[in-house]
């Protein structure tokens, strides 16, 4: 119940305290009176009255026991009076003051739900019957089941609005076997929304099994007859034709005409489309008709002239003709008179105008006649085929006058058209549904001549299959107008018009297919009536210049500039002749082509383009100076021109190393032009050129003037960027890092960021700052990761930490550069890491990590394939890997290695340190007690180093040895 009262903002409460209805025990008098007139008012029809009275029993006795019964009347008469929203609150207030009361509650429910129907609130309305529904199976009294039926009835409705019919089937069989519960009119409309819920939900035996057991003799003879026809097209849909056809047929001896002209239509397709299954050709439809049908004559005059219309339309203009003779027979009261005379004038195309003026006096057809327009309009049709415009026009605009129709707007508009009055064909068109291919068309003519081509574009385009010669014409060229380049290229190749090579190659060349629009720029030009030639030879030598044939675009060009010097795109064929001569590296043909430019300037932008160009191709080449002298004439002039020349000059001069030419003009723009959009740029080129030449100091100066006259410049990061940088390269670091960090505060987003982030972690690491150059790697890895990586800075993040922890520069920038170099496995890692081993020996802490590399590089250092070339660092790593055993204790060990060492050292030249090995050796074979070996190799020692500090002492460790 909740729920049905949701909407009206109630809340319904079944059970109300009897202290609401009983006021000190005394129960209101007159109530009673006020209520029957309530009661009398409604039953008699008197829905306002009785509305009154129930609004005086509200005022006067607002605790009355009777005012549940008097709002629900009340709610009934709004509903009467189609006032369903104040129906749905006087009848929810009812519900309220049920207190229990069944027979208030289930009709007031029942009304409710009626009235929430009528408001298209279905949700409400089917919980209202439903809940009047469940009100009865409580208890089921006799007093409520006429409700409880008509409740389902009524939800049923619902359903069967929605288009739920299952479940409006559901209900309906329910009402159905209740059938005598129900009045005649409800119980025929119980059938017959049953009957076509269950042809719409596909249920045609169902419908059949109930048709079968419906006493039809109950029902009027309308609902019988529309059961009978329900029944045959159940039996149509389930292929069961000769069984429809019975009874379609049944239904024609019934006394209803109109159920009959429909049972006749029925039978009649039915008949046509299965034939075979009916047994009887169509057109006994009507012969078995004649007995039965109410007024004959009409009736099948009405049918004849119907199938002749559709035999028309099937184009069986034989069959048409005969049915027409059939109904202008039976017409007997000339009611189709008008109809059939039309069909008979469509049918004899040869004299439709005689056979319109015989039927006009036939059927006294008048201005006000239903048929009058459709005679006008064939009027109209048949001048226009003869070409007769005026007679056209006037039928046309007749017909249209009367009755405005796609056809009449076609011929109206056509005659218009033809006449020569664009505007007011559009105006008939416009805002109108045009349904024909044909009418559309129509009015994209209309609209191309009246210049609104982009309407018609569009209707062209939606109809392009459907276009005659002329409309492709058309069509072709409003297409290219609005861009439409491919549509108006292929519509253009359809066409006869006489430049349609022109059109095509024009459309070719807007969408830049360069080949194509040289094919038919060149085919146009090579016919003799071309009234487009200037156009197409500029065209022709651009495409030419696009596809990289500069050579034949310049003599095209040339050509054109030539004949026609004075033309609108002359301009144009200098400065694209110059580009062309350009890309043939001809710079006298361009310099001459940009001259021209100069001279065949109609505006003033087109001369500046020009001079620019004229430089440019100058500057272009190398002829830095001829540039200068091209723009020097408008040097002065205070023009954005001036200015613009100015700037290109001064770049010039820059190119020229005439760095304080360049620089006085760029101060000139800055200084007396700051409204110019290049007077921002210009004070920043004077820092960049002094930065370029490495005059750091004129460049810090330069930048820090365009700081305080630019305070907002597009340039601003930049200055601060590179003042940083030429402190950093003039050696002024602390003063970089300041640059650096205020660039990093004030333009955190600044496309310098990650190079002054990376720049600063060099500062501070060259500055030991290893804390702070940590950071600065760290945020570079984090906020520009691929950058990071490319750069190699995730391996500097772990060499600074490595230097943070202690290690030295020399040793951290070597292990990276053994690791780059590809450490043992390269000879370009084994000569860096030779160097490593000799850095790690000097600290006692790394010794072992060096004799461990030392030894593995000297392995590979001392191969066959490698010692020729790699012999003096192998002998140094043979003395890192000796002096390592030696203090370990293996002596023998360290002899061989320093041997090794000898052997490499001595071949290399470097005798310093073959003197030194050598004497390693002696003394290492002197500790390990092999003085053979020592004596031996003091005597190679004393050999090649006579009277040598370490010969002297390998002479003395060695001078107690017995012999």
């Amino acid at each position: 119940m909740i729920s049905v009262f949701k909407k009206t903002g109630f809340t319904v409460k079944l059970l109300l305290a009897s202290g609401l209805l009983l006021a000190g025990g005394r129960i209101f008098a007159n109530d009673a009176r006020v209520y029957s007139d309530i009661k009398s008012a409604y039953y008699s029809g008197a829905f306002p009255a009785a509305i009154e009275y129930a609004i005086t029993m509200e005022e006067e006795y607002p605790r009355s026991l009777l005012l549940g019964k008097a709002l629900s009347f009340k709610g009934r008469s709004y509903f009467r009076l189609g006032r369903y929203e104040d129906a749905c609150l006087s009848l929810t207030k009812a519900c309220q003051l049920a207190s229990g009361d069944e027979d208030l509650l289930c009709p007031s429910l029942y009304w409710l739900g009626r009235a929430y129907a009528a408001r298209q609130e279905d949700t409400y309305a089917l919980n209202a019957f439903y809940e009047s529904c469940r009100i009865f199976r409580n208890r089921r009294p006799d007093s409520l089941e006429e409700y409880y039926y008509l409740s389902l009835m009524n939800a049923a409705g619902v359903f069967y609005s929605q288009n739920k019919f299952g479940q409006a089937v559901e209900l309906l069989e329910t009402c159905l076997s209740g059938g005598d519960k129900f009045s005649s009119d409800d119980f025929n409309s119980v059938v017959l929304m049953l009957f076509d819920s269950y042809l719409n939900d596909g249920k045609n035996q169902r419908l059949l099994d109930v048709y079968q057991r419906i006493d039809t003799k109950k029902l009027d003879e309308i609902t019988a007859a529309s059961l009978s026809l329900d029944a045959g097209s159940a039996y149509e849909n389930l292929g069961q034709y000769k069984k429809a056809y019975g009874q379609y047929v049944k239904v024609l001896s019934g006394s209803d005409s109109v159920m009959a002209s429909l049972a006749l239509q029925k039978a009649y397709n039915v008949a046509s489309l299965h034939r075979k299954e009916v047994g009887e050709d169509p057109g006994t439809v009507l012969e078995k008709a004649r007995g039965n049908l109410r007024e004959y004559d009409s009736l099948l005059a009405e049918f004849w002239t119907r199938f002749a219309a559709d035999a028309y339309e099937e184009k069986n203009y034989a069959k048409c003709k005969t049915y027409l003779d059939n109904a202008e027979s039976a017409d007997s009261s000339g009611t189709y008179t008008a109809l059939i005379g039309l069909y008979r004038a469509r049918l004899d195309s040869a004299n439709t105008v005689k056979i319109l003026d015989d039927y006009v006096v036939k059927s006294s057809l008048s201005e006000d006649d239903e048929y009058y327009p459709a005679y006008r309009l064939l009027y109209a049709r048949s001048y226009a085929f003869e070409g007769k415009w005026d007679e056209a026009l006037f039928n046309a605009g007749e017909a249209y006058s009367k009755s405005v129709s796609q056809a009449s707007l076609y011929l109206y508009a056509l005659s218009l058209y033809k006449k020569g009055d664009y505007k007011k064909a559009e105006e008939i068109l416009q805002g109108r549904k045009l349904e024909s291919h044909e009418l559309n068309l129509l009015y994209a003519q209309i609209l191309a001549r009246n210049g609104k081509t982009e309407k018609s574009a569009a209707l062209y385009r939606a109809h392009r299959d459907y276009l005659n010669g002329e409309q492709m014409a058309d069509f072709s060229k409003v297409l290219f107008l609005e861009g439409a380049l491919t549509s108006s290229f292929d519509a253009a190749l359809d066409s006869t018009v006489p430049d349609a090579n022109y059109m095509a190659a024009l459309s070719a060349f807007n969408r830049r297919d360069w080949k194509t629009a040289e094919k038919y720029f060149s085919k146009y030009l090579s016919v003799k009536n071309r009234p487009m030639e200037a156009y197409a030879m500029f065209y022709n030598g651009y495409v030419q210049y696009k596809t990289g044939q500069s050579l034949s675009a310049c003599t095209s060009l040339n050509t054109f500039v030539q004949k026609y010097s004075s033309h609108s795109l002359a301009w144009n064929a200098c400065v694209v002749g110059a580009r062309a001569a350009l890309q043939n590296s001809d710079l006298q043909t361009a310099e001459k082509f940009a001259k021209k430019a100069v001279d065949a300037s109609r505006t003033k932008d087109q001369k500046e383009n020009a001079v620019l160009l004229y430089a440019s191709i100058y500057s272009d080449a190398g002829e830095s100076e001829k540039a200068v002298a091209v723009l020097n004439p408008y040097l002065k002039e205070k023009s954005d021109f001036g200015v613009r020349c100015r700037f290109e000059t001064a770049r010039l001069y820059a190119k020229l190393n005439k760095i304080e030419d360049s620089d006085s003009l760029y101060r000139d723009i800055q200084n007396n032009f700051t409204s110019s959009s290049l007077a921002d740029e210009a004070s920043f080129r004077r820092g960049e050129l002094y930065y370029t030449k490495g005059e750091y100091p004129q460049a810090v100066s330069r930048f820090t003037e365009y700081q305080k006259k630019f305070p907002s410049g597009n340039f601003l990061d930049a200055s601060y960027f590179f003042i940083a940088d030429s402190y950093a390269k003039n050696n002024q670091t602390n003063r970089a890092v300041n640059q650096y960090k205020i660039l990093k505060e004030a333009f955190p987003d600044s496309s310098y960021i990650y190079s002054a982030q990376k720049n600063l972690a060099e500062l501070y690491r060259a500055q030991a700052s290893y804390d702070l150059a940590l950071a600065e790697a760290r945020s570079i890895v984090q906020n520009f990761p691929v950058e990071a990586k490319a750069d190699g800075i995730t391996e500097e993040l772990d060499e600074l930490k490595k230097l943070l922890a202690g290690e030295s520069e020399k040793g951290v920038r070597l292990q990276k550069d053994y690791e780059d170099a590809g450490k043992s496995s390269t000879e370009k890692g084994r000569a860096i890491g030779t160097e490593l081993c000799e850095l790690l020996w000097e600290d006692a802490s790394t010794q072992k990590d060096a004799a461990i590399l030392a030894e593995e590089l000297f392995a590979i250092q001392s191969k066959k394939s490698n010692e020729n070339r790699e012999a003096a660092f192998a002998a140094r790593t043979a003395l890192i890997a000796a002096q390592y055993n030696r203090a370990s204790g293996d002596a023998k060990s360290a002899a061989d290695y320093y041997l090794k060492a000898a052997n490499y050292a001595v071949g290399t030249s470097n005798h310093k340190l073959a003197q030194r090995v050598l004497y390693g050796a002696v003394e290492a074979f002197d500790f390990a007690g092999y003085q053979g070996d020592a004596r031996s190799t003091a005597a190679k020692l004393h050999e090649l180093y006579a009277d040598s500090e370490y010969d002297k002492r390998s002479q003395k460790l060695i001078a107690n040895y017995g012999e």
